[in-house]
């Protein structure tokens, strides 16, 4: 019952914004950390690779620094393949160590968004579109589909919904 309700605004709703009918939505989420404190001063850097496993490489990296005029000993590790270069995965190893010691002596400052991203989803030529409105139900979820033909535009477009509900 919901569904033909919804295909019927859903075909309202497109004489004043077509978009809707042709849109599928997802959220997506960023998180950003920033620390309170910045390393001030590096010393003492030291680094060493090593063969890890078949085909792998470990890059251990060590060092001191200053954090809010305190020294702290900063060490990190990286396992990478082949494709990947000795100094490459002792950049990786080296970030990690920095991240480590800003999160055991600073602050963390963390924020997040949520954004509701919506894309196309128009199959046919611009003659004769054919509007998918329900696109969590797949083809092979439903036996008989019952098409209807609606005007968006002034073009004609076909959308279908499951015969069986």
């Amino acid at each position: 019952m919901f569904k033909k309700i919804f295909t019927l605004s859903g075909a309202i709703a497109t004489a004043f914004y077509p978009g809707f009918a042709f849109s599928t939505c997802e959220f997506e989420e960023q998180t950003d950390l920033t620390y309170q404190h910045k390393i001030e001063s590096i010393e003492d850097y030291q680094k060493q690779t090593v063969d890890f496993a078949e085909g792998a490489r470990k890059c251990i990296v060590s060092f001191r620094v200053k954090v809010d005029n305190e020294w702290y000993i900063a060490t990190g590790d990286y396992v990478y393949g082949s494709k990947l270069s000795d100094d490459d995965g002792c950049s990786v190893a080296e970030e990690r160590a920095k991240q480590d010691i800003l999160r055991l002596v600073s602050p963390e400052t963390v924020v997040g968004s949520k954004e509701l991203v919506c894309t196309n989803s128009v199959v046919a030529s611009k003659s004769e579109p054919t509007v998918d409105l329900f696109a969590e139900i797949g083809d092979n979820q439903c036996r008989n589909k019952l098409y209807t033909t609606v005007e968006i535009n002034g073009l004609l477009a076909e959308v279908w919904e499951c015969e069986d509900e």
